[in-house]
């Protein structure tokens, strides 16, 4: 399978071959020459014969075209070089516009890598929490739900938990400001035996480096028992922005 093209390539002019004008230009003078002495030989007068004034306007005549030919090629040949060198210098500046590129996208992966493996050391970190419901009590016509929350992470701090209710009505449960891998919790709360409610449980807490997390666990009971619907275990924390 072949290797695609890299797109930059395009942006790359192609540098032009230089065509062999000195080549050119001295088989066209060899020829010339060449005729010239043909021509000589076949004068009525040896060149040595010829007057001063004569020797100087054969010799003035027969190479004045190779003057011009060779001004002609030089100026040629500029032009030329010129052309390679401008085409050169804009590929050296596409080059180095394309490395300046290069270095910024290694330098966004490098910042987006060294985010990834905060956030995941940030996660190895946090606390996460196991909540187990430890059967109920009543008493008075009210009933008790106990529950057992065991932090089975890292090191936290600041956690809150509120009960937050269908109806809009919200609860805080229980506050602790810091809570160590292994800790162990065992909050209760109290309902009339009778009353049946839906909800949430929200835990908010932090990590021993700041970052924030949210958890939520669904709830039920209907008076006599509580159900939590799909609570991980352990809980893995969210991280909040």
């Amino acid at each position: 399978m072949s290797a695609g093209k890299n797109p930059n390539e395009d942006a790359l002019q192609t540098v032009p071959e230089r065509t062999p004008l000195f080549s050119w230009g001295a088989v066209a003078t060899s020829a010339y020459l060449f005729g010239i002495g043909i021509l000589a030989l076949n004068f009525d007068k040896s060149l040595l014969d010829l007057d001063p004034n004569e020797l100087g306007d054969f010799l003035a005549g027969a190479f004045s075209p190779l003057a011009f030919l060779w001004l002609v090629l030089g100026f040629v040949q500029q032009g030329q070089e010129l052309r390679i060198q401008a085409v050169e210098l804009n590929n050296s500046v596409e080059q180095s516009r394309q490395l300046v590129q290069v270095t910024r996208d290694q330098l966004e992966l490098d910042r987006e890598t060294a985010r990834e493996a905060g956030a995941r050391a940030s996660l190895e970190l946090s606390p996460k929490l196991r909540v187990l419901p430890q059967g109920n009590s009543s008493s008075a016509g009210n009933r008790t739900f106990h529950y057992l929350i065991t932090n089975v992470g890292g090191d936290g701090i600041d956690l809150e938990c509120d009960l937050v209710w269908d109806d809009g009505s919200q609860t805080q449960w229980f506050k602790k400001a810091r809570f160590a891998k292994g800790d162990e919790i065992r909050p209760s709360f109290g309902t009339p035996s009778r009353e049946e409610r839906r909800g949430k449980i929200e835990f908010r807490f932090k990590n021993l480096v700041g970052v924030e997390s949210i958890l939520t666990s669904l709830v039920w009971f209907d008076g006599m028992q509580i159900e939590v619907d799909e609570v991980p275990s352990p809980i893995a924390p969210e991280i909040v922005e």
